[in-house]
Formats: C-alpha cells, structure tokens, sequence
C-alpha cells in the first residue's frame, strides 16, 4: 500500500501543493503499538564473539532487507527482552512484540516494532531504551538450504547494547489500513485558532491548576509593605563614593586614596573591599592564634596549682575557647592535688640515712668503750 499526503497551503496564500508518494509498507500485519528503533548503521562492525570486520555496505543492507520482506527466511523476527546478564534469548517467554518493517535512511537501518505486551509498550523508550540486532551475515535458507546472505533473525530489547550512538525509539502510528485500493490518501487540514472567552474566576482556577501560578497570593505578597532600601536612587557614582568615604579610616582605604588620583573608579573601590577582607581574614586568623596560647597558659597553670589533672588539659583548653562559663564551673574551688605538701608516714631519705647513721655510732661506741671511755682498760676492767 502507498499513501498521499495532501497538505493545505499556508493561510493566506491561493496555491496547494501535493506532496510525493511517500512508501509506508509494512512487511508483518500489526497488532499493538508501533515503535521505529536505529538499529545498525552503515559502515565496518567487528563480531562480537570472533572480532571479524564485518563490511556493511549498501549490498549488506538491501539484502538483509530483501530476505526480510520475503518472509521465507526467517519470517518471525521476535523481540525478546534480553536476559539478566545482558545476553540475546530466543526464549519465547521473554518475547515482548514483533518486527514488522525494515527501513533504510541516510545510511542507517531502522527497525518497525510492533510491541503486543501492553506493560512493554508503556516502558519503551522510558526504562527500556535500547536494541540490539541479531544478525547472521550469511543465513540458510531451510527450505531449499540455500545461502542468501545476511539476515535478520530477532531483534533483542537491551540498555546495554554492542553498538552504541543509536537514535532513541519513536513511537509511530500504524500507516496501514484494510482497503482495496493501492493508496491511501490522507488531507491534513490547518486547525484554526480558537478563543474562549473565560471569567475571571475560571481564569485564576485556570493559572493556578494547569500553571502553579497563584495570582491571588502573588497578590497578597505584593501588596505586603517591602523593607526600605539602604539607600534608595543611588547610582554607581554614587555608591562608589559612599564606599570611598568609608573606607578611608581603613589600610585598605589609605592605599585607595593614596593611590587614585583625581578619580576613583568602581574596579579601584572593589579591590579595595577585596583587599579588606584579606586584611580582616589574617587578623581574625591572628586573634584565634592568640586566644587559644593565652587558654592554654591559663590551663596549664591551674594544672601546676593542682585544680586540674594533666589528662584533661586538652578538653579544658577546648572548654575554655568554648564557653567561658562553663570552663568556670569546670575549675573547682580548690585544689584536687595537693602541692608543695608532703603526707605520709615515710620519712625523707635523708633522714632516714641520718637515724641509721647515729644508731651506728651508738653501736660502735658501745662495743669499743675502751676507745673511748677513760676508765675503761683495753681488757675490759675499769682503771682505779
């Protein structure tokens, strides 16, 4: 069947023209929706498997075409869902649909799905988004054994497909029909514009259901009182001159004026503002410095007075850079170790050497009196 498409001219205009015959023929009946799939496209393709340049030309198309429409070489051309490790199945089971048509254009080949699952239909081109052809180069014709080159044997749905850069699929409608006649033609008439008037109300209901436009709180917004501005009718000019006049008492400023001359421009002014924030990000930097030597100082003396243990001298820093409230809670109000203060009953070594030194001397003293008693004789009797 050949169809005629015969298209209004543009409104206005007095001439018509009719188009050429356009070719919509369909090699399979149709039964669901139809879906065009890119499939292949002219040029060298390496086999999957053996890594063989496979030399697609204009004859690798026609023929695979011709075989196609003839319908006695492989004359069902499945489309199976591919399995979960993304291989081709000629499982009956995983079959979601038919191809019905080949087409080539611009050096592509597209394939015509008809897609008889319903749950399919609705996922094509939305979760499931690729194909992947399924060819032999060479196919044998079972009724006679003959080779009649290549073929299309199914055509598997995949999200990963070997050859990659292929268009999208798009949904088609079915250009065939049961007629007696070799063509059909079809008159596509210009739509004229119409207006309906709608109230107000209908209108709002309208902007607000289709658009997301509340014009009633738009309204509401609008009409709230707005924060004044800083300074309301200030142009460059003078917002540069306001920046300048602040800035003076600055480094930063100092530099600008200095600097400028007779003018200042807004790019003068900018990088003057730029050049404070430096300044500001090094003396906070400084000032952090400075406040977490003078907390630890401060721990570490509370440390050698006894209210705080060594241990925890890095959480009372964090807690004193922290809160200073709760850094006062944290010191108790006395010292937790004493110092400066011995206890115990063990005596300094020291003294302890200096008894064991005078019970020596007692010792020796008492049993060597000869020594050192006068009236005692070396043998041991007192002298008269």
């Amino acid at each position: 069947m050949n169809a005629r498409y015969i298209v209004p001219s543009p409104v206005g205009s007095a001439t018509w023209a009719e188009m050429d015959m356009v070719p919509v023929e369909l090699a399979r009946s149709t039964q669901g929706r139809l879906f065009e799939k890119h499939i292949l496209n002219k040029g060298v393709l390496l086999h999957p498997k053996t890594g063989e340049k496979i030399d697609v030309d204009d004859k690798f198309i026609d023929t695979m075409i011709r075989n196609f429409d003839a319908g006695d070489v492989a004359d069902i051309v499945q489309v199976p869902l591919a399995t979960d490790k993304n291989e081709h199945s000629e499982d009956p089971s995983r079959n979601v649909g038919e191809v019905v048509g080949l087409r080539k254009r611009g050096g592509r080949v597209y394939a015509v799905i008809d897609v008889r699952d319903p749950d399919a239909a609705g996922k094509m081109g939305k979760t499931l988004l690729g194909a992947s052809a399924f060819l032999s180069t060479n196919y044998t014709r079972s009724s006679d054994g003959t080779k009649v080159g290549p073929a299309l044997l199914h055509c598997a749905v995949t999200n990963r497909p070997y050859v990659t850069g292929l268009e999208s699929y798009k949904e088609v409608a079915s250009l065939t029909a049961d007629s007696d006649n070799d063509t059909e033609i079809a008159v596509l008439t210009h739509q004229e514009e119409t207006t309906v008037d709608l109230t107000k109300d209908e209108l709002l209901a309208e902007l607000k259901a289709k658009h997301g436009i509340d014009v009633e709180a738009l309204q509401v917004q609008a009409s709230a009182p707005q924060p004044e501005p800083v300074s309301q009718g200030m142009d460059v000019s003078d917002l540069t001159a306001a920046l300048t006049a602040a800035l003076q008492a600055t480094p930063a400023g100092a530099q600008l004026a200095a600097g400028s001359g007779d003018s200042v421009s807004l790019d003068d002014v900018v990088g003057s503002v730029v050049e404070l924030s430096r300044q500001n990000t090094v003396l906070a930097a400084g000032y952090e410095s400075l406040r977490s030597e003078r907390a630890a100082e401060t721990v570490d003396r509370l440390i050698g007075d006894g209210y705080i243990i060594p241990k925890q001298r890095s959480f009372a820093i964090k807690l004193k850079l922290t809160s200073e409230e709760d850094f006062s809670e944290f010191v108790p109000a006395e010292p937790i170790v004493p110092v400066n203060q011995q206890t115990g009953l063990t005596a300094p070594r020291d003294e302890r050497e200096q008894v064991q030194q005078q019970e020596e001397v007692l010792r020796l003293t008492d049993a060597y009196k000869e020594y050192f008693d006068p009236h005692v004789t070396p043998n041991g009797s007192r002298r008269k």
